[in-house]
């Protein structure tokens, strides 16, 4: 095996997460969205391979997935809100084509103001169930699994 294969599989798994460019228009940008089903939060061990370190998912993380690369810390049950947060632009990176990443903020419980990813169509994304069901490149064509969310409002928050 070559030696440098370790060293061009990190870059592989490393860069897609620095290289972005946010989609300033969606949508989905704001929207809400009550969990249907409990998730875990999930940790990276990488730096930058996703936005945040976070991915909020419906499905345990096996230790053995990515490399070993998740550890769950903890759980967001059933009917926490969370709101679309950002829309995130991969480019074609070597040879591989480009995708949308999606990161949702929790607005209520123990993971209240977190930022996460959720699991899409990006390659270095963990094997479980996608959130986004769709590879389009299309900000207002992606299409959510409605297994693992539903539409709400948005929380006002009290006034001074």
């Amino acid at each position: 095996m070559n030696r440098w294969w370790p060293t061009i599989a990190g870059l592989a798994l490393v860069l897609p997460g620095c290289s972005v460019t946010r989609v300033a228009e969606s949508r989905f940008l704001g929207e809400c969205k009550e969990l249907l089903v409990p998730h875990y939060m999930a940790q990276t061990r990488l730096d930058r391979a996703f936005s945040t370190r976070l991915m909020l998912t419906p499905e345990k993380i096996q230790p053995d997935d990515n490399f070993g690369r998740f550890q769950i810390v903890g759980e967001v049950p059933t009917g926490t809100r969370i709101v679309v947060h950002e829309i995130l632009r991969s480019p074609k990176l070597m040879g591989a084509p480009p995708y949308l990443r999606v990161t949702v903020k929790v607005l209520e419980g123990d993971y209240e103001g977190t930022v996460s990813d959720v699991p899409s169509c990006a390659l270095y994304h963990p094997r479980v169930v996608r959130w986004i069901t769709n590879c389009t490149l299309d900000p207002d064509q992606l299409q959510f699994n409605p297994e693992f969310a539903k539409a709400c409002d948005v929380p006002s928050r009290p006034g001074p």
